[in-house]
């Protein structure tokens, strides 16, 4: 349940998500409390796949940076992509964009 910084450095900067690529990347990291996710592009099949599965569960507060609205809209659209405690509104959750 550890991240190493350069880890979360490279969520900062990757644009253009390849198939599965993040899929399970922050599965059940219970205390992970701020993410920053800068892609542009989540079109590609599963490239997100269940990243936040049962994370943050633990936090008493969640910060979700994103690139724009429009990548929310999307990941908001779809639970194994953005579960409801990261979601707007979810009790203890910021949502910001860069």
């Amino acid at each position: 349940e550890i991240l190493t910084p350069l880890l979360l450095q490279i969520v900062d900067t990757v644009t253009t998500l390849t198939q599965s690529c993040y899929r399970g990347m922050f599965a059940a990291c219970t205390s992970l409390s701020s993410i920053t996710m800068l892609a542009t592009d989540v079109s590609t099949t599963n490239c997100l796949y269940l990243w936040l599965y049962n994370a943050g569960t633990n936090a008493t507060s969640r910060t979700l940076i994103l690139a724009n609205q429009d990548i929310y809209n999307t990941l908001s659209a779809n639970a194994i992509y953005l579960p409801d405690n990261w979601k707007q509104g979810a009790e203890g959750t910021t949502v910001n964009f860069k």
